[in-house]
């Protein structure tokens, strides 16, 4: 994949010039299949062409790894689990997804328990993981960046006609960073719903957060969008959405406002196709923990063979900006326009 990026996840100064690149993912995937078992081996290479020397053997470390190892047993026709390396994707990916966008993709080291009965029209899924740095005969920090100490989670899916309902509840632990035995933890808890009948459709996403984060802070935070979509002789769609994420209000200097984190986790999701593909906002830059009011109209012609699209988004702040001049000037904490 060839870039040419110029203001890309932030803007750029005008007098910077923009930066071309190749990037290049290779995978080699292998599969294997039995009446009760099922394997599936992923091998990838990511580099970006020019970063490895010419002499490879003088590169040490060579971007080569494992995407993909994990192997499925059915207890039966309904119930099976699923353990490895594996990429786990629900819904939408809002919030759990392999983020295909980024050439490493995302995989996660877990064990998962399904239970899926097509009769019913039912799916209910409960996985956990507990990461380690490594090898070890006593307790050590986890200190792996951007990742979790230890998850589980529970999603249940349920179809009702035009109807496709979920629930998610998410428990994410982090390594305490003063005490090695200690895991803090924080919850994750909402629903995701879909609605679809013949031309028309409606996306509905709300999630709740609680517990505590990695700082100790009580975490209170929320997120909720709407979608709703439009398709014309099966070519051209139409929608109109907006989606709220909570944020940091930066006047508010009360203690019991500052000791509790209001910016809501959008966790492991594949965020790229949310909020603008120019990924200012979650998927760049964190923009000062604000939050985000997300209004967007969006336009798509399909062809056999091709689509195009237009996004328009208009991006505001959830929670108070700090205007800085203000503050320099007179000592008073007043907020800024929310408009980005």
């Amino acid at each position: 994949r060839t870039e040419f990026r110029h203001g890309y996840q932030a803007p750029l100064d005008s007098a910077v010039k923009g930066a071309v690149a190749t990037s290049q993912r290779t995978r080699l995937n292998f599969g294997y299949s039995a009446e009760k078992f099922k394997t599936n081996i992923s091998i990838q290479d990511v580099r970006v062409w020019g970063s490895t020397p010419q002499l490879a053997s003088s590169y040490p470390d060579a971007p080569t790894f494992m995407h993909q190892a994990w192997g499925q047993y059915w207890f039966s026709q309904k119930i099976s689990t699923k353990f490895g390396r594996q990429e786990i994707a629900y819904n939408d990916e809002r919030l759990l997804g392999p983020v295909a966008w980024s050439q490493q993709g995302r995989a996660h080291d877990a064990a998962v328990m399904m239970f899926e009965d097509d009769s019913l029209k039912l799916k209910i899924h409960a996985g956990a993981a507990y990461n380690q740095n490594a090898l070890s005969n006593s307790q050590i920090l986890y200190t792996v960046a951007s990742s979790y100490k230890e998850m589980q989670y529970l999603w249940l899916n349920k179809k009702l006609g035009p109807i496709d309902a979920s629930l998610l509840f998410f428990n994410i632990g982090s390594q305490s960073p003063v005490s090695i035995g200690s895991t803090r933890f924080f919850q994750t808890a909402g629903t995701h719903i879909e609605y679809k009948k013949n031309a028309f459709s409606v996306i509905g996403r709300f999630y709740y957060q609680t517990g505590v984060d990695a700082s100790k802070n009580d975490v209170q935070a929320m997120m909720g969008g709407l979608d709703v979509y439009y398709t014309v002789k099966k070519k051209i769609t139409l929608g109109l959405g907006m989606e709220y994420m909570s944020g940091q209000s930066q006047t508010d200097t009360t203690k019991a406002y500052k000791d509790v984190n209001h910016v809501f986790n959008t966790l492991y999701g594949t965020a790229h196709k949310f909020n603008g593909y120019m990924d200012y906002y979650f998927a760049g830059i964190g923009h000062g923990n604000v939050g985000l009011m997300d209004l967007y109209f969006k336009a798509k012609y399909k062809s056999e063979k091709w689509w195009t699209g237009l996004n328009v988004h208009s991006f505001s702040a959830a929670a108070d900006v700090l205007d800085a001049k203000e503050l320099a000037s007179s000592g008073k904490y007043t907020a800024m326009d929310p408009n980005l």
